[in-house]
């Protein structure tokens, strides 16, 4: 089954709808301009670095990619899935960006275009030329806005549609922000500093991606403080993070709360990466840490949250901020586990935790031997038979 990753498909970890803007030549349908704009967006330097299932195909024929996988991306789908009308219309384009083969078969990013490397250098350029923008109406598509970005924006690159789950409903809801990416950081000031934009009556905030990050990392603190004030006062004791070879025990309760563990990678060799670490930045995200499985050196780490769920609220969070978990100067990939992967965790995690009570003496039945630890026969007594018997003369006389 093949990955979609078209804007108009939520994404299950961030729950982000992506738009790029393309720019075909002026002699084109309206029809072929679609077809144009989404393939470019697969192809695109946003998109194709963070589409797994492509970036495996592209390796695999000197990156030519068979339309027959193509037309199977749903959004393309819905536009078309004739052959020859895609490669005529991508034949029109002006960008360069996308070859066609002679049988109209196969496409493939251009060579003479290669793809920007996504590291944190690039993260960190991409964000300076992006903007946060809220209070659009929560029923927008994302047609909708980009046909605002086209007459409000119409220097941006692309459009990240922010979205959330609605657990009742099973669905992602848009949650009336986005993020607009332009051409160049000057032309995003430009928009974030000019007049205010109003629309249905209200105005919209704006301000720069990164700003927007640092306020919602310092609301996270002020909340994780203030979470630590009230049990204080309440006199409840806070969970203690217990680690993989800490002292004491574990929980006493088998029940482990489901989508509630993720699995970070990426560590370097040399790493000086410590649990505390990895617990003070989850926990700068809000997210009570219940258990990390991890040493220096290690190459993976296990961290158990404290709340079901947890696991994919943390993902999208640090996804918001862009897509790596930073720890220091490292920057680590994050995963949450589910299904069968996520049983045979719990499953070792409950087997450990039945080992170490059985090896706690607090757990071992039967007590003390010997009563109150005055020798074999319970209390202290000095000397034989015969001479207790004549002490006891003694006293009475």
């Amino acid at each position: 089954m093949v990955e979609e990753k078209s804007e108009v498909e939520v994404s299950e970890t961030d729950g982000k709808v992506e738009e790029t803007k393309s720019t075909p030549a002026s002699n084109i349908t309206d029809q072929e301009a679609r077809i144009i704009k989404q393939i470019e967006y697969y192809f695109g330097d946003i998109n194709l670095p963070r589409d797994k299932f492509l970036l495996e195909q592209v390796k695999v024929d000197d990156g030519w990619i068979e339309l027959e996988t193509m037309i199977k991306f749903k959004r393309l789908a819905q536009i078309t899935t004739d052959f020859g009308e895609i490669c005529s219309a991508l034949k029109k384009s002006d960008s360069g960006l996308i070859e066609v083969n002679d049988d109209n078969t196969k496409i493939r990013r251009s060579p003479h275009v290669p793809l920007p490397e996504m590291n944190e250098g690039r993260r960190k350029e991409i964000m300076a030329r992006s903007a946060y923008v809220r209070r659009f109406p929560v029923d927008y598509k994302i047609d909708d806005l980009l046909s605002w970005c086209s007459t409000n924006a119409p220097d941006y690159e692309n459009v990240v549609m922010r979205n959330y789950h609605d657990k009742a409903e099973n669905k992602w809801c848009f949650k009336g922000s986005v993020y607009v990416t332009f051409k160049t950081q000057e032309a995003c000031q430009k928009f974030i500093e000019g007049e205010a934009i109003e629309l249905n009556g209200e105005k919209l905030d704006k301000m720069w991606q990164k700003d927007y990050h640092e306020e919602k990392r310092k609301e996270r603190i002020d909340e994780k403080k203030n979470k630590k004030s009230t049990k204080n006062g309440s006199e409840a004791k806070p969970k203690e993070t217990k680690d993989k070879d800490s002292d004491g025990e574990e929980e006493t309760t088998d029940e482990l709360p489901l989508g509630a563990v993720v699995n970070l990678t990426g560590f370097k060799d040399n790493s000086k990466i410590k649990r505390e670490s990895i617990k003070a930045k989850i926990e700068e995200y809000g997210t009570a840490v219940v258990f990390i499985d991890f040493n220096i050196g290690d190459q993976s780490a296990w961290v158990r949250l404290d709340q079901k769920d947890a696991a994919k609220e943390l993902a999208k969070k640090v996804a918001e901020e862009g897509e790596k978990l930073k720890i220091g100067e490292e920057e680590l990939s994050l995963r949450v586990l589910e299904g069968e992967e996520e049983e045979k965790y719990h499953q070792k995690v409950k087997e450990q935790m039945l080992k170490r009570r059985n090896q706690n003496p607090k757990h071992r039945k039967g007590g003390r031997r010997g009563g109150r630890k005055m020798g074999r026969g319970g209390r202290k007594r000095g000397g034989s038979p015969a001479s207790r018997n004549d002490s006891k003369k003694a006293r009475r006389d």
